[in-house]
């Protein structure tokens, strides 16, 4: 009988080390990057297929800022019943990602992250759309912080959201294994890429061409992305890395310049035969007969020239742009794209906001200070019983996991900020130069007087102050105040203990704010942009911040015609001449033919 031999052969069982598997790891992503750049051009940027799935999936099924935008709408103000069927932020991301992405696949480039970028660039707009965002940005400077833009905003949502670690431990579950250094490295630096898209997208911008920025490494983008908080006109001036945020960028006015004019139809601020809409329609391609055939059905007509329009600019976009490491339009094709939009402005989205500037910031802004107070006072949850419903889940947000993990982000723009507006302000004032007045600066003109008087302020001089100041900024709250009426006891050593409380209270020598309540007014400005409309007012409102009747009146019913919106405005109109026909005897199918 012939012996069977089972012991392990050594052809059909072969353990390989980890050096061998990493080899072969190494050339399976190789071969898949080559595989990639053979199906697109060179200017294509390589993203794992995998990880932007996977990342698209949890952005549209589980993020909150994602279904927040079902209620942000485009204008600072929605009226029920009649901008139903008008462009939201929902929808205007939603056809950004598309047209992003058709153009980029006809120019063979990433067309997932095309979309993806696409999907975020607006994600973070915030309540009352620019007017809410000129409103917390205003607040944020004025307290010599920050700025804050929707821009900049989109990657801290994502930061907020988790979204990167959520990713990688979908791949790694799906795959089975802890992924290695080198491949998080790898697709880190693919999430900085999407979100560089969404910082860098400048939608308001007149550009008809846009250059990639190829040089930018990861610890660029990192930095480019803290200096657009601190440093005024930065977020107009980034350019992508990526020749599909480029497309990303003027993809966004495409998507809204065409859908503006539509609103405009639907709110009943424009004619649909309007004819200096016509002169503009005609000179991007649409003949003289088609306008006149689709006016036989004017519901119908709008819809028409919104995909004629929106093509149209999307492919001379398309053509354009090939065979260049950027985005471009013809500049007289870019230029009828702006004139369209500034027609949009002038007769139909000027008429149709509302006038909200005239209370929201100076109410938002006093939302905050009472807000960012709570978290200075560093109430813990066992005490949320003794605060309203809103002020609890506003320190409950402030306490949990995301805001606690990014607060070495909220700490770095804070940090540069309060830096870079300390050292501006004290050398506008040693240079004379004039500026609005803060708190702070008005602390920093007395100093630099009493300074002055002991002879010329060098650099050194300066640099000594600078440093003095940003120490007492990193006092605690409690420290401040002591330091502040040790001063004012100092200036004033015979003044009553009444007389020294009122010297407190008023701007003689005043106290800096701290490094805390800078960043809790940060954290709670955060709070306030990830808001939607309906939310802010509640919050308003629940504060006495605003009253019911100046809700009614102003954000419900329209209030003053000339702080109302045009439907109101028109409606009032018509009651008008109804009642004038009915006193001379009209009727109303009268006044309806």
């Amino acid at each position: 009988m012939k012996k069977i031999n089972c012991a392990p052969s050594s052809t059909n069982f072969k353990v390989e080390n980890k050096y061998i598997l990493k080899l072969k790891e190494i050339v399976r992503n190789f071969r898949q990057k080559n595989s990639f750049y053979s199906d697109h051009s060179k200017f294509a940027t390589y993203a794992d297929p995998e990880y932007l799935s996977i990342f698209k999936e949890e952005l549209i099924e589980f993020s909150k800022a994602w279904i927040r935008l079902q209620q942000k709408n485009m204008s600072s103000e929605k009226e029920p019943g009649v901008e139903d069927h008008a462009n939201s932020r929902l929808l205007h991301i939603l056809d950004t990602a598309i047209n992003a992405s058709i153009s980029s696949k006809e120019q063979l480039l990433n067309e997932d992250l095309a979309f993806i970028g696409g999907l975020i660039h607006d994600i973070a707009h915030l309540p009352f759309a620019h007017d809410g965002e000129q409103t917390v940005s205003k607040y944020l400077e004025k307290n010599g912080i920050c700025e804050m833009h929707h821009s900049s905003m989109a990657r801290l949502s994502l930061e907020l959201e988790g979204l990167h670690d959520k990713v990688i431990k979908r791949m790694e579950e799906k795959n089975g294994k802890t992924l290695g250094y080198r491949k998080l490295k790898e697709l880190y630096s693919t999430y900085l890429t999407i979100s560089d898209i969404a910082v860098c997208h400048n939608g308001e911008s007149n550009l008809k061409e846009v250059k990639t920025n190829r040089s930018k490494t990861d610890s660029d983008v990192e930095k480019e992305y803290i200096n657009t908080f601190v440093e005024p006109g930065l977020d107009r001036k980034t350019r992508n890395r990526s020749k599909e945020g480029a497309i990303v960028l003027l993809c966004d006015p495409i998507s809204y310049v065409a859908k503006d004019f539509r609103d405009g139809i639907i709110k009943g601020a424009v004619d649909v035969n309007d004819p200096d809409y016509e002169k503009l329609f005609i000179q991007m391609g649409i003949s003289k007969s088609e306008l006149d055939n689709w006016a036989l059905d004017p519901s119908e007509k709008k819809n028409k020239i919104v995909k004629r329009v929106t093509r149209f600019f999307r492919d001379n976009l398309t053509s354009n742009s090939k065979g260049i490491d950027g985005a471009k339009m013809s500049p007289d094709v870019g230029n009828l794209m702006y004139e369209l939009r500034e027609l949009n402005y002038e007769k139909s989205i000027k008429n149709t906001l509302r006038k909200i500037n005239d209370i929201l910031p100076e109410r938002t802004g006093e939302l905050i200070d009472l807000y960012s107070g709570l978290l200075v006072e560093d109430k813990s949850i066992e005490n949320f019983s003794e605060f309203s419903s809103c002020k609890d889940a506003f320190l409950a947000t402030m306490k949990s996991a995301p805001y606690q993990k990014s607060n070495a982000i909220f700490s770095k723009i804070v940090e540069t900020g309060i830096e870079r507006n300390v050292r501006k302000e004290v050398t506008d004032i040693i240079e004379g130069k004039n500026s609005k007045a803060t708190v702070r600066r008005k602390r920093f003109e007395e100093d630099i007087k009493r300074l002055e008087k002991l002879g010329p302020i060098t650099e050194s001089t300066k640099e000594a102050y600078i440093s003095r100041v940003l120490n007492e900024i990193y006092l605690t709250p409690k420290q401040s105040q002591n330091l502040y009426k040790r001063n004012i006891s100092a200036r004033h050593p015979n003044t009553s203990s009444k007389d020294l409380k009122n010297y407190e209270a008023s701007e003689t020598y005043l106290r800096l704010e701290t490094y805390e309540e800078c960043m809790a007014k940060f954290k709670t400005s955060l709070y306030i942009a990830q808001s939607t409309n309906d939310f802010l007012l509640k919050l308003l409102l629940n504060e006495g911040l605003l009253t019911e009747e100046e809700y009614k009146q102003r954000y419900l019913l329209g209030g003053d015609p000339k702080k109302a919106s045009i439907h109101n405005v028109q409606q009032i109109q018509k009651n008008e001449l109804l009642n004038e026909q009915n006193l001379s005897g009209a009727t109303q199918d009268d006044y309806r033919r």
